[in-house]
């Protein structure tokens, strides 16, 4: 596994919650480091782009998007399908931060 491929990076994007929660203070785990530094590499790619990071976060929060577009458009006065969200989701956010990762 390396968060050098988008595709891992994008499966980890869709099940953060619940490996963060496994990862939880156990130290002698890999998952624990391993989300140690996606959330690390994931800080760096997305701090130029707030409003990914605003997605990631409504993501992992549990919104949809048709909910994400309509905080978006409030937020940004950008408007985007959720179509559009889906695929900064699973494409766009996960290459950014699969480059960030091989920066």
């Amino acid at each position: 596994m390396s968060l050098l491929d988008p595709k891992v990076c994008s499966a980890i994007l869709c099940n953060y919650s619940k490996l963060k929660e496994d990862a939880a203070g156990r130290f002698n785990n890999d998952l624990y480091y391993l989300m140690e530094a996606f959330d690390e590499i994931s800080e760096i790619a997305l701090k130029d782009f707030p409003m990914y990071e605003r997605i990631v976060t409504y993501k992992i929060d549990g919104l949809q998007n048709i909910n994400i577009a309509e905080n978006l458009q409030m937020e940004f006065g950008i408007k985007h399908t959720p179509e559009y969200i889906s695929c900064l989701w699973r494409n766009k956010i996960p290459k950014l931060i699969a480059s960030a990762a091989e920066d």
